[in-house]
């Protein structure tokens, strides 16, 4: 049976080492970069060590650790953090919330005292759905506006 290559070697600069030593003590670093960090920092430090060893020193397998080393080697720190998950594309894009805050914060609706989701969907072309998400993530209750608004008479 024919043996695979032996992965490269790991040489970390103090730079490289220092920053990965600090990945793997700091408490709010995400579990997953602290894993990474960790398994680099045991290759460097244990460079004739097999790829299953390291693996069962940190419970992953021989693929993880190889994959890991690979992506350090081209990437340096920079490939340990995670790729961006696919998934399908944002379809309310920056300037349509921005539009919608502005409408909801600047504008009042034609015989109403306040705008309301199915108002606001119809005047800034959104779902209503996506007018309610925006709001609740921003904090937008028009509904309960404290000062009147101008242009209606009470």
């Amino acid at each position: 049976m024919a043996r695979t290559p032996r992965p490269p070697h790991i040489v970390l600069t103090p730079e490289e080492q220092q920053r990965l030593t600090e990945l793997v003590r700091r408490r709010k670093t995400p579990r997953g970069l602290a894993a990474r960090a960790h398994l680099i920092l045991l290759s460097a430090e244990q460079p004739y060590t097999s790829l299953t060893k390291i693996g069962e020193q940190l419970g992953v397998c021989r693929h993880t650790v190889r994959t890991w080393r690979q992506r350090f080697v081209q990437d340096r720190i920079a490939g340990l953090s995670d790729a961006p998950k696919p998934g399908a594309p944002r379809k309310i894009q920056d300037d349509d919330v921005e539009r919608l805050i502005r409408l909801t914060l600047d504008t009042v609706p034609t015989n109403a005292t306040h705008w309301s989701t199915r108002s606001m969907a119809q005047a800034s072309g959104l779902t209503q759905n996506a007018v309610f998400r925006i709001w609740r993530a921003f904090g937008l209750r028009p509904h309960l506006s404290e000062s009147p608004r101008i242009g209606v008479d009470l």
